[in-house]
């Protein structure tokens, strides 16, 4: 999809294509209300904002994201994906937003729950390390020493390898 398409322009660290597409998908999902879309297309531009260190524009996008979470996520049953968890909480500690830590806390139980969803323990294992948002994602919420290392990581502490201009990205 134009989303993934997006994070790959990303990984790519072409910010102005990746931003192109993101914003195509919103309004695409925008105009047919498939809020699901919307709110990935949101995270996506969020993680932009911030990687462009434009931190009105990406604490905007990560309100938004909060608001959809608050008042829609439960109520239609709606799953937040790994890749939108992943996204606005990198984006939220790029620009230091107040509500960082309670972001990780709501996307770990949403990560917990999804895995105690899966009865097969090799499944889960799978679930929780080899899909890589998922990964990174437990890397920065799952409550390990791995998870505090990465929670430093959703804005306290750098790590080059997962930057562009000073700022966290997606990496697979």
């Amino acid at each position: 999809t134009r989303v993934h398409f997006g994070y790959l322009l990303l990984q790519k660290e072409d910010l102005l294509a990746a931003e192109k597409e993101f914003q195509k998908v919103y309004a695409i999902s925008q105009s047919v209300g498939h809020r699901g879309l919307q709110v990935e297309s949101q995270a996506g531009l969020a993680l932009v904002a911030s990687l462009r260190h434009e931190a009105a524009s990406a604490l905007a996008f990560i309100d938004k994201i909060v608001q959809y979470v608050d008042e829609w996520a439960l109520l239609e049953g709606i799953n937040v994906q790994s890749r939108v968890w992943l996204s606005t909480l990198l984006a939220a500690g790029n620009v230091r937003h107040p509500k960082t830590k309670q972001l990780a806390v709501l996307a770990n139980n949403w990560l917990q729950t999804r895995a105690a969803e899966i009865e097969d323990e090799i499944l889960r294992h799978s679930f929780l390390h080899a899909v890589p948002e998922n990964r990174q994602l437990n890397e920065i919420v799952g409550g390990t020493e791995a998870a505090e290392d990465g929670a430093k990581k959703v804005g306290l502490v750098q790590d080059e390898e997962r930057m562009i201009n000073g700022r966290y990205i997606l990496h697979e």
